[in-house]
């Protein structure tokens, strides 16, 4: 979400830089508006920037501090692992009877 708000944010502010290069040709279809509609641009480019800048930001930061949790039941989990040892058992066990085939690897 954050990297969307900061990518819509240089759009905003790059179409708000180019009204402001081509503010002379193009402010007869504004009315003479040209320089507050790019303060505008500029303003709301940075805002959406600036927001995304702090989504991402949070998002990192909740990954971070958020518990890991088993795929399966939900119980928390130590670092690197997906499953719980209770379900990491029953997985290998399931793997073992079925031959544990190696798909793609050409053996």
């Amino acid at each position: 979400m954050g990297s969307v708000l900061f990518k819509a944010g240089l759009v905003v502010l790059g179409l708000a830089i180019a009204i402001g290069l081509f503010a002379d040709s193009i402010s007869l279809q504004f009315g003479g508006n040209a320089p507050a509609i790019m303060r505008l641009g500029l303003w709301a480019g940075g805002g959406l920037c600036l927001a995304g800048a702090v989504a991402w930001l949070l998002g990192r930061g909740a990954s971070t501090l958020g518990q890991r949790r088993c795929a399966r039941c939900g119980r928390p989990v130590s670092r690197g692992a997906t499953y719980c040892m209770d379900h990491m058992r029953e997985s290998v066990e399931q793997a073992k009877e079925r031959g544990h085939r190696h798909y793609g690897s050409g053996v």
